[in-house]
């Protein structure tokens, strides 16, 4: 019975504490994108057409070029000249027309007789006599025939008279006449002239002038003396006056002589324009001498052109003779070809030898020999001496980086490799200059170095490996790269002897990255959240994964706002990718980071329009190595935890 009441007792409980069924309640999740971007290497540096991707991947920076060739030969140069070697005859007479000396004595004069036999009767004592007034007459009249002269129209001409008298008295004056001479006996005074006075034992020169007149051969000399007496005198028999005359310098309009011949030099030079040294040989590549020779005489001529120093092939002087026919102009042309110059800093002389044989001619005072020569074309082939700072430009090499979004980075390895290739036994000594023009200032550097001599059949060639990284330390907006070849010193080089090569600059980006901030893709209305899903908020968390590989560390900030002016922030750091003893990285770094979400932040998803991004900060770091496959991949998710029912 006991038993039947518990139980009942029991039921009456339980049946006490049952109530009605109401609405069931529960809690659901709901995930979201919101932002997914991938940020590369090359994004941190910028991919320019001098960014190159090496073996393994490897990022490098590189600028090639080719350094135009130079030849120093161009240095050397002959001058052109154009010259004009005359040689007139002026002068055509074989001799001077001369009286031979004239001595007058007592005899000449027309003294009274009884003077003369008193001064005759004592011919060895002097004695007093009284000399009377003697008017001018003919003490003298020679007549003289020239050979090799049969005839001249005499242009000018000086005559020459020398007086020594003897005589104790003046001769005053003396007079002149000179006559030519025809075939049939005609006479022509072509000459009078006179003197004031000669004094007693004076001896006189004196010079006259003749012109513009014609004359034969057979020439007339008359003289005339006067004597203007006075006191008487002591004289001697032995007493004289002594007179010659002689007509020279000589210029004649024409004439027909016997031309006793005719031999002239004249030389002339071509100049080696070369200041900066000493030349011992010169070898010729091409070239010509023009000559152009006029010989107006009615007999043939010679021509002789030597030269000292300009040289055959085996090696003996140049030299070589023309023969120009009567009343004729020559052209001639010498090759100078493989022709060799010695002694080179003289230039090149050149002797010109002008002959005619002697014979009767016609012949005008305007005519002249005159050979022309021309020299043009001249290069060279070869030349050796002692070469003294001959410089040449490298010429400038000047390329604009386009990297304009490039954070800041401070290259740690900058090599300018290469190599110069050359053919001058020489070792020219080479000067390269480097600007790095970047965003804050402008870096400058200089290096010199010595060439591997050369042959002309065996390039030379000189590799370069220089390290520039303190140059080119920060990443440039321009590179200029110059530079000169000095050639100093003994040694030779040929005509198409060079100087050439190519460089290169190569940055491979093992870097220090500065501080700096780069920002991913904005993300527009990534999300569409509803707004009833917001009133049924109960918590939220955002994830942020991140796969880092690149061996440096980073921080980051997300930003999303709303249209309605409402910004949620999340900051965060990325931790760095492991990486080997030479900077690249070896794996990636795998992090979720996770955050929670207010209400009120939760609030921007629902908005009409989101935006979202994030700033990666790059802070200073160690040296790292960039390979084209580092990345940082950043994924965005949301996540809504929401109250469903009741």
């Amino acid at each position: 019975m006991r038993k039947i009441i518990l139980i009942f007792s029991v039921l009456v409980f339980l049946s006490s504490c049952i109530k009605k069924p109401g609405v069931p309640t529960w809690y659901s999740t709901y995930n979201f994108p919101i932002l997914h971007d991938t940020i590369k290497a090359l994004d941190i540096i910028n991919d320019t057409e001098h960014v190159v991707i090496g073996p393994d991947s490897l990022i490098m920076f590189n600028v090639t070029t080719d350094i135009d060739t130079i030849w120093p030969s161009e240095s050397l140069t002959i001058e052109d000249i154009d010259t004009t070697i005359k040689a007139g005859f002026g002068r055509l007479v074989v001799r001077d027309i001369s009286s031979g000396g004239v001595r007058i004595s007592w005899d000449n004069f027309p003294l009274p007789d009884s003077i003369l036999d008193t001064i005759r009767n004592h011919q060895n004592d002097s004695i007093r006599v009284y000399l009377p007034t003697i008017q001018p007459s003919t003490v003298t009249d020679t007549t003289d025939t020239l050979t090799k002269f049969a005839w001249a129209g005499i242009n000018y001409a000086s005559i020459t008279i020398h007086f020594e008298n003897n005589f104790p008295i003046t001769i005053s004056p003396y007079r002149i006449w000179i006559y030519s001479l025809g075939d049939t006996g005609d006479t022509t005074l072509i000459f009078r002239g006179s003197i004031d006075s000669i004094g007693p034992y004076d001896v006189i020169d004196t010079t006259l002038t003749i012109s513009n007149v014609y004359t034969t051969n057979v020439i007339r000399l008359k003289e005339y003396m006067g004597v203007p007496g006075g006191d008487s005198v002591y004289v001697s028999w032995r007493n004289n006056f002594f007179v010659n005359v002689t007509i020279d310098s000589i210029v004649v309009d024409s004439a027909r002589a016997f031309f006793p011949g005719f031999s002239v030099n004249d030389t002339f030079n071509i100049g080696l324009n070369f200041d900066q040294g000493s030349i011992d040989t010169v070898r010729l590549h091409s070239g010509n001498i023009g000559l152009s020779i006029y010989n107006p005489l009615p007999i043939e001529m010679t021509v002789n052109f030597r030269s000292d120093n300009l040289l055959y092939l085996n090696g003996t002087p140049f030299d070589t003779t023309f023969h120009i026919l009567p009343d004729t102009t020559s052209e001639f042309n010498i090759n100078l070809a493989w022709r060799t110059i010695a002694a080179g800093d003289s230039g090149l002389t050149f002797i010109v030898s002008t002959n005619i044989d002697s014979q009767w001619i016609e012949i005008q005072n305007y005519d002249s020999v005159e050979v022309n020569a021309s020299v043009n074309n001249v290069l060279v082939d070869y030349v050796s001496g002692t070469f003294d700072s001959l410089e040449t430009d490298i010429p400038e090499i000047d390329t604009t980086l386009d990297i304009p979004d490039t954070p800041s980075v401070y290259l740690v390895h900058v090599f300018l490799t290469g190599n110069i290739i050359q053919t001058l036994n020489f070792s020219p000594l080479v000067t390269l200059w480097f600007e790095n023009i970047n965003d804050t200032n402008t870096i400058t550097d200089t290096v010199r170095f010595y060439l591997n001599p050369g042959s002309h059949n065996h390039p030379s060639e000189t590799p370069l490996n220089l390290d520039l990284s303190w140059v080119f330390a920060r990443v440039p907006r321009e590179i200029r790269i110059g530079g000169k070849v000095l050639v100093d010193g003994r040694g030779s080089t040929y005509r198409d002897d060079y100087v050439t090569g190519r460089v290169t600059l190569t940055v491979p980006f093992t870097v220090v990255l500065l501080p700096d901030t780069l920002v991913t893709d904005t993300s527009i209305d990534s999300v569409d959240v509803d707004t009833s899903i917001i009133d049924r908020f109960q918590s939220g968390i955002l994830s942020i994964r991140l796969r880092n590989r690149i061996p440096a560390g980073f921080s980051g900030q997300l930003t999303v706002t709303s249209d309605a002016g409402d910004t949620m922030r999340k900051f965060f750091r990325i931790p760095a990718a492991s990486h080997d003893t030479n900077g690249f990285a070896t794996s990636e770094m795998d992090t979720t980071l996770t955050f929670n979400i207010s209400h009120d932040e939760a609030m921007i998803f629902a908005a009409d329009q989101q935006k979202s991004w994030i700033d990666i900060y790059i802070p200073y770091s160690d040296t790292v190595s960039l390979r084209a496959s580092d990345y940082i991949k950043i994924d965005v998710y949301g996540q809504l935890k929401i109250k469903m029912g009741d």
